[in-house]
């Protein structure tokens, strides 16, 4: 998990403060990389200065929001190709639906980055005071590779209600040293942001790291990789209602999509659009930059209930127009398709 915080020194001694009525030691192992424990706070606030970043501000960002009576739309939600959604003026046939309202003030910048690394009572006991040190030291040596030029204290806890062993990362949010993450370089001063902070890209990483690594630690993911989480994006929504015994709207529309795609007919995008409408799901396809270079593609369904078509990124890479196409060329040509995750 990773999270972010404007008081540094806060985050850094909440992970050390014993709990109140707590009866075993809550800090487990502790250890600084390019500071010291002791003084991590100081050291912190001693990078921020010499770069200019301590009592730093920004600006409050904007909001978008539905526009109240007589107000123009002037806004819609895009997504990138790797999924991350952004707000941009609609234009050409895309239809706005928001309105941006520029944020009042200032507020503090970030001052460090909250990573904390878990692990399940099946793969470290906590009890066990070897597989404790072991799998502290995994975290450590894994947050060093991640973040190779950056200031961090870590510190191992296991008293959580579940007594999981986790392991806090308190992280300078200011680059300590030159360091080259995922072919990019950033520079000391820099803030951190992008690939250093983007949860799946993080988790990405990690991936791989416990690929080549994890085995001298004994530590292997158990975890879907991100590629196939990625694949079908389940929102809160969607898990509330099936804890319920209910079916939302996106997973109805997930169920049609593999139904039809099961369908001898769906060899083909026409042919796929008339099996998923006898499924109750209308199908659209829209083409922006037809015919230019570029050009590109994008499905989205509704269901007659819905106001508005939910994009397939939205539903997940599984329901997107590239992932669509590939599996109806798979039945064409008498392939296995992927199936949903």
């Amino acid at each position: 998990m990773i999270g972010k915080t404007a008081v540094a020194a806060r985050l850094l001694r909440y992970t050390e403060k014993e709990k109140a009525g707590g009866t075993e030691p809550r800090v487990l192992y502790s250890e600084g990389i390019r500071c010291r424990v002791p003084t991590a706070e100081r050291e912190f606030a001693a990078v921020r200065r010499m770069h200019g970043k301590q009592g730093a501000k920004r600006k409050v960002p904007a909001k978008y929001e539905l526009p109240e009576p007589g107000e123009v739309a002037t806004h819609v939600r895009r997504a990138r190709p790797n999924g991350r959604k952004y707000w941009a003026l609609a234009a050409g046939s895309a239809a706005a639906t928001h309105v941006r309202r520029e944020g009042d003030g200032y507020v503090d910048e970030i001052q460090a980055v909250h990573v904390i690394v878990s692990f399940g009572l099946d793969e470290v006991n906590p009890d066990d005071p070897e597989q404790v040190r072991r799998a502290f030291e995994f975290v450590v040596t894994m947050m060093t590779g991640l973040f190779p030029g950056v200031q961090m204290k870590c510190v191992g806890q296991a008293d959580s209600a579940s007594r999981a062993f986790h392991v806090h990362g308190v992280l300078q949010a200011v680059v300590v040293e030159r360091m080259e993450v995922d072919g990019q370089i950033w520079e000391a001063g820099r803030k951190m942001s992008g690939a250093l902070t983007d949860i799946g890209r993080l988790r990405e990483r990690a991936d791989n790291f416990i690929k080549q690594r994890g085995v001298e630690y004994g530590v292997e993911q158990k975890l879907p990789s991100m590629t196939k989480q990625k694949a079908e994006n389940r929102s809160t929504r969607d898990r509330r209602m099936a804890t319920k015994g209910q079916t939302s709207n996106h997973d109805i529309i997930r169920s049609a999509f593999e139904d039809s795609m099961d369908d001898p007919r769906s060899v083909d995008l026409d042919g796929f659009v008339e099996v998923m409408s006898e499924n109750h799901v209308t199908v659209n396809l829209r083409v922006s930059r037809a015919g230019k270079p570029g050009e590109k593609h994008a499905l989205s369904y509704r269901l007659d209930e819905m106001k508005t078509p939910v994009r397939g990124t939205s539903l997940g890479a599984h329901y997107a127009f590239d992932s669509t196409i590939q599996q109806l060329e798979d039945n064409a040509s008498g392939q296995e398709r992927e199936r949903r995750p």
